[in-house]
Formats: structure tokens, sequence, C-alpha cells
């Protein structure tokens, strides 16, 4: 045998151990009812007529395990509300919109190291988008990707996207024992037998605990790995990025719940915005891909472990290079910097975000959602940097450090490839001499008593038992994390006000400033707006307006999306030497009733902080 020969034989035995090295080939096969991939590590089965996986498997010790099973074993779904429905066109009661509602063919590329199931829908007569959805599965990945590329195209009417996910619902056979949200945020799952239905999916259980979704509710910056997991295998929802994400890194959406496994990608819960599109207006959005990963391991703690180095893997590898839509953004930019409070030390650092320009309907990074977000909390040496950002302008928002108020400059460029910096320093807010702060500015009412808890079923019955008089802090003697409830329902035990006691040594002073910041503002039923009196010493400054923020009251959160921020100058002659008052009441509040028999939701406002400053002349 010739050297050229050998060498020939060697190449391809070389050849032979890498690929075996990385697996065996993805098979994919099609029929008229079924698509079925499988990679010897997982196995699909999509429908075709019903547009979703009814069947997801994992191989354990060379047998196929079931994950998920029948129609809802994953799923893409959508809700959206057009701006004028057409005579003789019915929409869904819950104006949900699935593939299966006006479905084209299903088109499968596959490849020994991919295979990909491309799922198109057309817009009918009341949702007004165009939906590509993509399933991915490559070569020895233990789980498979799904994005959606979601297209309103400009001669279309107006319309609204309310809210778009991918679902999973597990098999319930015990093979998952624990939900898993965070290392400290780690729930059994109970299966107890439901003895009453409270709420939407609110459930009183046999064995007397209450059991509800919103309890698993997080933050989009907390959410990046979640999911299901038992004594062997795990069922986790992994994002390499949040970008494609609504309303920034303190929008809050749903995880799990029962056998459910949820990846919200849109959603106006706790009072979020929408994706609102005009007639005549093209608009695009890449959301996703998303991994669902099913691993295996020894028991829970392992099996999270496990999901949570994943998905540090999936965000280096992001942007993925395999994507195939030219919607998709491959190639990105940095933004780096320093920020400061000008002439003063920060108490707490900041979330740096680059998303867009604020206007009058959508003033805040918080309520936009037509475009992409990047985020970061700063460093403790001042410095942040945002990488692999899609190229384009955006506006600068730098907000927490315990102020009123966030800093914002439009105008920062993203190129491609580059590298921006962008320094910001930033001028604090005051109004004179600080006299007290009750909080931190910081947009959540999580640091007051119950906070903690705030995600638990109607927190309002807890209220009585922990303030029998009702809320009365002095200043330099209470404690925040003990003496004020993080929410101010409008029902009352004994005063229909909170009071704020402090002492004034009567210096000689002109203007006194209140400012006040909402975390959460929720109406009492049958209300428009909530009306906060403000008194001094009895005498009352003004009365506050604030709009529904949302319902994270009811939800189970300490803070909606929407921050209010109100600032009330008042004579300091209303303030006299010694003891003085502030009092805080709802117009709308009533007595708690004597037999205790109250059902919500019940209105409230969640303060951030407020804070007391005098001037002189």
């Amino acid at each position: 045998m010739s050297h050229r020969r050998c060498f020939g034989v060697w190449l391809l035995l070389c050849s032979l151990r890498a690929t075996a090295g990385l697996g065996p080939p993805v098979s994919a096969k099609e029929d008229a009812v079924l698509i079925r991939l499988d990679n010897g590590l997982v196995s699909l089965e999509y429908s075709k007529s019903d547009a979703t996986f009814q069947a997801i498997y994992r191989y354990v010790d060379g047998k196929r395990q079931a994950v998920a099973l029948g129609p809802g074993a994953y799923y893409w779904d959508c809700v959206s509300q057009p701006d004028v429905v057409p005579a003789g066109v019915i929409v869904p009661a819950n104006h949900n919109f699935r593939v299966s509602e006006n479905p084209e063919p299903p088109r499968l590329v596959a490849s020994p190291d991919r295979a990909e199931i491309i799922a198109t829908a057309r817009h009918n007569g009341w949702f007004l988008f165009d939906v590509e959805i993509h399933y991915v599965l490559r070569r020895n990945d233990a789980g498979f990707y799904a994005y959606a590329v979601i297209r309103h195209p400009a001669d279309l009417p107006g319309t609204t996207l309310v809210q778009m996910r991918f679902v999973s619902k597990t098999v319930t056979d015990g093979t998952f024992s624990e939900f898993v949200i965070g290392d400290q945020r780690t729930r059994t799952i109970d299966r107890s037998e439901v003895r009453e239905t409270l709420a939407n999916v609110t459930y009183l259980l046999a064995d007397g605990t209450i059991q509800t979704k919103y309890q698993n509710s997080s933050y989009w910056a907390d959410t990046l790995v979640y999911g299901h997991a038992g004594p062997r295998l795990g069922l986790w929802s992994i994002t390499a990025s949040p970008e494609y994400h609504n309303g920034g890194p303190l929008k809050q959406g749903q995880t799990v719940h029962d056998n459910v496994l949820l990846r919200v990608m849109t959603s106006e819960h706790f009072g979020a915005a929408g994706v609102k599109l005009a007639r005549g207006e093209e608009w695009t959005k890449v959301y996703g891909p998303v991994f669902t990963y099913i691993n295996l391991g020894a028991d829970v703690k392992s099996l999270w472990e496990d999901a949570k180095q994943r998905q540090a893997r999936e965000a280096a590898s992001w942007p993925y290079s395999w994507v195939k839509s030219t919607k998709y953004a491959k190639r990105r930019g940095t933004l780096t910097g320093t920020w400061k409070l000008h002439g003063e030390a920060a108490k707490t650092g900041a979330w740096v975000v680059l998303s867009e320009p604020a206007t009058p309907e959508y003033p805040d990074w918080t309520l936009q959602s037509k475009g992409y977000q990047f985020w970061t909390w700063t460093r403790p040496d001042g410095k942040f940097t945002i990488p692999k950002v899609i190229p384009g302008k955006y506006t600068l928002y730098v907000s927490g450090a315990d102020q009123p108020e966030q800093y914002a400059v439009d105008g920062i460029e993203i190129l491609p490839d580059k590298t921006t910096v962008h320094n910001v320093e930033w001028a604090p807010v005051h109004h004179g001499a600080t006299l007290w702060q009750i909080g931190r500015f910081d947009r959540t009412a999580a640091e007051f008593r119950n906070g903690g808890d705030a995600r638990d079923f109607e927190m309002f019955k807890r209220y009585p038992k922990d303030f029998p008089d009702d809320v009365t802090f002095t200043v330099g003697a209470s404690d925040p994390a003990k003496d004020w409830n993080y929410a101010q329902w409008a029902l009352f035990v004994k005063n229909p006000v909170w009071t704020i006691r402090f002492q004034w040594d009567g210096r000689l002073a002109c203007t006194a400033t209140l400012t006040l910041a909402f975390s959460s503002a929720q109406p009492q039923r049958g209300s428009a707006v909530t009306n906060l009196q403000v008194k001094v010493n009895g005498s009352l400054v003004d009365t506050i307006h604030l709009p529904k923020t949302g319902t994270a009251g009811y939800r189970g959160g300490a803070q909606d999306s929407p921050w209010n921020v109100r600032t009330l100058k008042f004579d300091a002659n209303l303030l006299h030497e010694g003891t003085n008052e502030i009092t805080l009441g709802h117009a709308d509040a009533r007595q708690w009733p004597l037999d205790g028999n109250v059902t919500g939701p019940v209105g409230q406002v969640m303060y951030d902080a407020i804070r007391l400053e005098v001037a002189g002349r």
C-alpha cells in the first residue's frame, strides 16, 4: 500500500472517530401525520395537523422515557387585540391564536447535524400577524431550540400583540417533583387533590394549603434558566439572552405551575405594555431562540447546577451561528463605560438599560416592547459593560442608586464589531436638606414588611394581624422592614390613614418638599384612580391621583412595571418645633369587617420610598 493511500485511510479513520465523538446523526422522518426527530438523546414527535409536539422523550439507560405527552407537550401561542374587528369576523373569547388556526404546510430541513421544523401561519381576519415558528434539534444536544419570527405587514390594520409564549406540559407520573426558579427558590410540586378553585390557576388543596401560579413569577433579569426537576430528570427553559423580552430587567412574568413550563416572550402582566402597531406600520421581531434542556442527574441539586452551567454555555455561544433567519442579528457591538453621581457617593448600584427613546405614550423602558432591550447592573467600581448588542441607535437609561429620577440620554450608537464608550455623570436630585427617608428609591417595595412574601396569595389578609392599630412609623425609632407594610391596602383596622411621626427643630425654612415614589397602584374595585390624601399636621397638602399601574397586589409582586414619582412642595410653616405628623390615606378605604370576610382583589398602593426635605429662602 502506498504512503499516500495509507495517509488517506488514516484521515478517514480520524474523521470517523471525530464523527462518532459527536454522537449519532440526527434522524428526521416525516409521514402524512407526524414529523419525528431523534438524536439518540432526545426524541420528538410533531403533529402536522395540530402544529404542536405531542411527545417529548429523553433517553435514559438506552430507553425512551416520556417527559411530556399529549397535544400540549410543547406549543407556541399568542394573544392579540385588533384595533377594529371587521363585520362578520369571529374573534375567540380569549383572543388566543395558534399556528393551526391558519397554517401553511410545515417544512422539514434536515442534515446529519441538525433538523429543523418550520411552522408558518398567515394572518386572518382578526389576527394581523404573519408567524414563522422554528424548532431545531441538533446532534448531541440533550434538548431542542425554538424561536418565533413575528411580522406585521404594512398593508394590515392596526393591532396590539398582547402576549406570546412557548408552553410545555409535562407528565405527572412523579418524574418531576420540584419547581426550581433560582438558588433559593425551590418549591415542591404539590399534586394534592384540589378542593376549591379560588382564582385563575389558584387552588385550595385538600391539605389546606393554597397553590397559585403567581407564587412562581419572576423578573426577566432572573429568568435565564428555570424548570421542573425530579429524582433523575430535569426539564428546563433556558435563554442565552433576554433581549427580546419586553419591559427590561424588572418586568415580571410567569415561569412554572402545575405541570406547565412557560417561556413568556412578551406580556402585559404587571402593567407592562403590549406591542402596539398602527395601520401601515411594518414591524418584524425575532423572539428567541430559547433552549429546552432535558438533563440527567443524581438529584435535584445536581440537575439545577448542571442546568445553570448549560445556560452559561448557551450565553457564551450567543448570537447563535446556526440560526438561518435573515432577521436575526449575528454581528453585534458592545457598550462600556463608568457612571457616578455628581458630587456625592452612590449608596447603591443601578440598572443600565439600552432601549427605545421615551415617548409620551411609553415614557420609560419598562413600558417598551417593540424593539430589543439590553441591560446590566453596575459593578461596585461604577463600571458597566453590555456586550452583544444589536447595532443601532438607542436611548441609555440609568435607574436606581437611590434616586427618585432616572438618567437618560438619546442617540447612543452601537456599531457592529465595535465598542462604544459612554461615561455617565448623573446629577442627583435634591430639594434641600433631607430630614428623613423611608425606603430606597429602587422601584420596589420589597424591602418593607411582607415584601419578601409578596407572591403569596391574598397578602392583604395578613394586615390586621401584623398591624392591628394600622401603621404608625416613628422616624429614628421604627424599622422599615418591620414597621412599614409593603402595601397600603384600601382597608384599615382602626385608623383610615398611615402616620409618619418625626421631630423638627423649628429651624428657619421656607419650603418643604415631600417626594413619594410608588412601585404599584391599583384602584379599589369600581374606582378609575387611586386617590391618596396627603396631610401635614392635619392640613391637606394634596390629593394624589394615581392611575392603575398593574395588579401586583393581586398577581403577587412588590412592584408593577410603571413607576410613579410625585413631588409635593408645601409651606414649611406647616411644620412646627417638636413632633410632627404626615398622614397618607386612601380616599376609598373601608374598615375591615368584623367578620373578617374580605375577598380580593383589594385596592392598594405600594411605596417605593418617601423623602422629606426642607430648604431656606
